[in-house]
């Protein structure tokens, strides 16, 4: 690592450069799609929509949940069998958006955020 007097670097403070040891342990982490979209209608039954999830073993037990942006009570989730499974029962025509989270309980720097969109049409 080179210790610099000035932004080009053309004159270095003594003792530099500078050895500094560095270990870097690089860990799988937990990984699913950014972006999620859901297109329903208003007069539409409850349905499921599964998201695979990839989580190492590392991670142990997570918590998935659903921070609704535009009041989405309607929507649901959870982790089952290496999937979010997300529900959504019936609702009013719009857009809804929600940030959908999962997270080891054990470790916090394993974990996952996507972007839920929900475009809801008016029943007809």
């Amino acid at each position: 690592m080179l210790i610099c007097r000035d932004a080009q670097c053309e004159s270095h403070y003594p003792g530099s450069p500078l050895s500094v040891p560095l270990h870097v342990t690089v860990i799988p982490n937990i990984y699913m799609q950014r972006e999620i979209s859901l297109a329903r209608r208003e007069d539409d039954a409850a349905s499921v929509l599964r998201i695979p999830v990839e989580v190492p073993a590392a991670a142990g037990p997570v918590e998935v949940s659903l921070r609704g942006r535009n009041d989405a009570p309607a929507l649901s989730a959870r982790f089952v069998d290496g999937a979010i499974e997300i529900s959504a029962q019936r609702m009013r025509a719009g857009t809804y958006q929600a940030v959908l989270s999962i997270a080891s309980v054990r470790d916090p720097r394993l974990h996952a955020q996507a972007t839920l969109i929900c475009v809801v049409s008016a029943a007809g």
